[in-house]
């Protein structure tokens, strides 16, 4: 019987392993070329798989580093019994050899048949395949890192083909990605599986993809499409190219009074349309946000919103958290399906305070404590923190910041009437936001005069919130309601 039990016996194997691999990497770091079999020599046999693999992969990281390129043929020669180990360590590492990466290039479907055998027959030089496609713009960076490592599953849904990632949250992983047929580029969220493991869960998506499709504002990221591709779910946006206001107070901290509020009105204008059309958006926050390259905002993730049911009959589960703990009203914390239109009146409320503050309202080191701040912590007061905040200002905040929904500012409606009515009291600076883009001195200067939206009552901050005139009244209409008439005209005349 022997005297070592077996956990002791894998210790004590684990250990050797251990000092092997450190003397060997310490020999690297000393400036020494250790050879991999003289170290193999000094353990069991029955270890030698196991310890091969681990000396392979620190050499490859230190002749990489040392700016080498090495090859999968020069292991092979000294160890062919050990190729497809070697093949692994260098997929694993990222490196292939070109005649590799090319077949890897093929089955991923990214480039046709006659481009791979145009690729094949190439003059390269001292250049990688990978890395001469990346020069030449035929590859990102990160396409190339996939096919190195062997992960090939993901690279093209359908018509769209996958770029390089640009976002993630608990809701999927977003991509910039190039619509084929189109040439153009978009935003691919693809949706977590286990998502989708029930038939209902599928039915959800489906359904919220249609609603975030009806959805046409110019605060509003449009949904172009919803696919599904080898077990792979994925909703399809326009592609923003600008900052998130998340990073944008990280780059330049707390915004100017006028910028937030004229900011927090276009958020405003764009949820008063979604609440119209039935839906709530129920995880706005900053990082969701986004100011393009023309000045203009963006709401993203709508998409994933759920419709209003007024029958119950929704396709929220109760008991089902959703949202972010730093700008979850108390309510939707506590029950999803009893978050509406005051639910997302309350994170509009969360996210002005980070604009002006550079940090969400509450504070917590676990998300259980976030969300019970919202509840149990006192509303914080503005101008403790922004001297140039008055006392209206503070007023509009803490009514949109209220504990209970039937305290808390009733709509989008009432959001945009009190902060345009602040508005006009603020004196104008560079940083104004409009839904269309920044507003020169010439708007600013009507804003008093814009009147309010023939159709929804809504005030109209300025010549740039009207979309035109209505046809029946010839009275100004608002952007969101226009595009709502625009699309019921579309309807009627194709069904």
């Amino acid at each position: 019987m022997s005297d070592v039990s077996q956990p002791e016996s894998r210790y004590r194997k684990a250990l050797t392993l251990d000092q092997l691999c450190d003397a060997f990497e310490s020999q690297w770091s000393n400036g020494e070329r250790p050879d991999i079999a003289d170290f193999l020599e000094r353990a069991d046999s029955a270890d030698h798989d196991d310890l091969f693999a681990e000396l392979l992969a620190l050499e490859l990281d230190y002749r990489s580093d040392h700016d080498e390129t090495p090859r999968a043929d020069e292991y092979t020669s000294r160890f062919p019994d050990r190729a497809g180990a070697i093949d692994r360590v260098f997929a694993d590492c990222g490196l292939v050899d070109d005649a590799l990466f090319i077949d890897r290039l093929a089955s991923s479907g990214l480039r046709s048949a006659e481009q791979i055998e145009r690729i094949r027959g190439e003059e390269r030089g001292d250049l990688s395949v990978s890395d001469l496609l990346i020069d030449r713009g035929a590859l990102t960076p990160w396409q190339a890192d996939m096919i190195k490592t062997g992960r090939l599953q993901g690279l093209l849904l359908n018509e769209y083909e996958i770029l390089e990632p640009i976002g993630a949250g608990g809701m999927g992983q977003v991509f910039r990605a190039l619509h084929r047929r189109m040439n153009r580029f978009v935003a691919v969220k693809v949706l977590p599986g286990q998502a989708f493991a029930s038939n209902t869960a599928a039915q959800r998506f489906q359904q919220e993809a249609r609603t975030a499709a009806r959805l046409t504002h110019p605060n509003i990221v449009m949904t172009l499409d919803a696919g599904h591709h080898e077990g792979t779910e994925f909703i399809v946006m326009e592609y923003i190219d600008g900052v998130d206001l998340s990073a944008l107070v990280k780059r330049d901290g707390p915004l100017a009074l006028k910028r937030a509020i004229d900011i927090v009105l276009r958020i405003a204008e764009a949820l008063k349309y979604a609440h119209e059309q039935g839906v709530i958006h129920r995880d706005l926050k900053p990082h969701n946000v986004m100011i393009d390259d023309e000045e203009r905002v963006r709401i993203l993730d709508l998409g994933l919103a759920s419709m209003v049911d007024s029958d119950g009959g929704g396709l929220t589960m109760t008991g089902q958290f959703v949202g972010t703990p730093d700008y979850v009203a108390p309510e939707q914390a506590a029950d999803a399906k009893r978050a509406g239109p005051a639910a997302d009146v309350y994170a509009l409320g969360c996210t002005f305070h980070m604009l002006l503050t550079g940090a969400p309202p509450y504070g917590g080191r676990t998300p259980l404590e976030k969300v019970r701040a919202h509840t149990d912590t006192p509303i914080p007061d503005l101008r403790e923190k922004r001297d140039d905040v008055t006392r209206q200002i503070d007023v509009v905040f803490r009514k949109m910041m209220a504990k209970e929904p039937r305290r808390r500012t009733g709509s989008m409606v009432e959001v945009i009437e009190q902060f345009s009515a602040i508005t006009q009291s603020i004196a104008p600076d560079t940083s104004r936001f409009s839904s269309t883009g920044p507003v020169d001195a010439a708007s600013q200067s009507t804003a008093s005069s814009a009147g309010i939206c023939c159709v929804c009552g809504g005030a109209l901050i300025s010549q740039l919130s009207i979309a035109g005139k209505c046809e029946e009244t010839g009275q100004p209409i608002c952007q969101g309601c226009w595009h709502v008439k625009k699309a019921r005209r579309a309807s009627a005349i194709d069904p």
